[in-house]
């Protein structure tokens, strides 16, 4: 059996409302990606510049490898972190994890989108 993942404990549907719900909440544009930074839910509450840039192949690649990179370096840090995303934005990325026995299993991020930075 492979590594576990968020899809495997987790129904994505209800995850997307959860995730909805935060975005509405705070105003945040959220979206929950796995270790790859590839998406597993569809973007809340994405501004259209987001939108945008990931509406084409290249511009969603680099969304991919930057969501990929904060992923990274919030299981470096163990907590989680800001960081500038390729377009400029800032975003608060948190890792989502599964314990099991004292043992943790990063299955996903969250990233949310804060601010553009000039």
């Amino acid at each position: 059996m492979g590594a576990l993942t968020l899809r495997d404990i987790v129904d994505v549907e209800v995850l997307q409302e959860v995730q909805d719900r935060f975005a509405d909440a705070t105003g945040f544009a959220v979206i929950i990606g796995d270790e790859q930074g590839n998406p597993i839910t569809r973007p809340s509450n994405f501004t259209s510049f987001c939108s945008y840039i990931r509406s084409c192949p290249e511009g969603l690649r680099r969304c991919i490898l930057s969501d990929e990179r904060v992923g990274i370096l919030v299981e470096k840090k163990g907590r989680p972190v800001i960081h500038r995303c390729h377009s400029g934005l800032v975003d608060l990325a948190a890792p989502i994890i599964h314990y099991v026995k004292n043992e943790k299993n990063k299955l996903a991020v969250i990233a949310c989108e804060l601010v553009l930075l000039q």
